[in-house]
């Protein structure tokens, strides 16, 4: 991933986290614990559409 979103694509939740800042290794690594949400919706598949205004969020 060269840190560019492709706009013909759909932005995910993966694509989220990196943008925000989160390394890619970590944003796997917080989908696989359970702890991200989309619209309040717990996510563990990075694919997952989280198109703005989609709010994501990390939680423990």
């Amino acid at each position: 991933m060269t840190g560019l979103i492709d706009e013909h694509k759909p932005v995910t939740v993966f694509d989220r986290l990196v943008k925000a800042g989160i390394s890619g290794e970590r944003a796997q690594w917080w989908l696989a614990q359970g702890g991200v949400r989309v619209d309040d919706e717990p996510v563990t598949d990075p694919i997952t559409p989280a198109e703005l205004p989609a709010h994501v969020v990390l939680r423990s």
